[in-house]
């Protein structure tokens, strides 16, 4: 009964309404997709079932399977890693797929596989964000300028004190 009711509460990775992928670490190091979801295959413009058993450069272009693979290198020390941005075409179409990893422990605390979530990124999205860091870096650039140009004036004002005290003193000694 107990049994029952544990295989009752597994959720299956088609359960889900998200791109979802379980990535299996292997001993030498490499990762090898273990299973993945209608949603996850859609998206990335697979067939059902290519990438069970794959690596990422056996279906993903080589950028987006550098990305990845980097990706689950970063997880490998038990932190989740998000934000692997990368462009894979599938069937025709360019699309920008940010990743989520997330390392799934044993119970020693070792690393065996990793989660990863896909979502599709609008180049308009993309380039809102590269706007706007462009943007925080200028204002980022404009305060340091105040600030030095603040500092200069002040330190010319020192200066300025110091040579009128310099030229009091020349002028005493020369009195003498």
């Amino acid at each position: 009964s107990s049994m029952l009711g544990r295989r009752s509460r597994q959720l299956s990775l088609e359960d889900l309404g998200a791109a979802v992928s379980l990535i299996d670490v292997r001993p030498d190091g490499s990762f090898r997709v273990v299973a993945m979801n209608r949603h996850s295959e859609a998206l990335l413009g697979l067939s059902e079932g290519v990438a069970s058993g794959q690596r990422f450069d056996d279906f993903l272009e080589r950028a987006a399977a550098s990305a990845l693979a980097r990706g689950c290198r970063r997880c490998l020390g038990g932190r989740a890693f998000t934000s692997v941005s990368t462009q894979v075409s599938a069937a025709g179409r360019v699309r920008h797929i940010a990743t989520s990893l997330v390392p799934v422990l044993d119970a020693q605390g070792g690393v065996t596989r990793i989660l990863a979530t896909f979502g599709e990124n609008e180049p308009a999205e993309d380039e809102h964000r590269r706007q706007s860091a462009e943007l925080r870096l200028a204002h980022r650039h404009d305060a340091l300028g105040r600030l030095v140009a603040g500092v200069a004036h002040d330190f010319n004002n020192m200066l300025t004190v110091i040579q009128g005290y310099g030229e009091l003193l020349r002028a005493a000694d020369e009195s003498d």
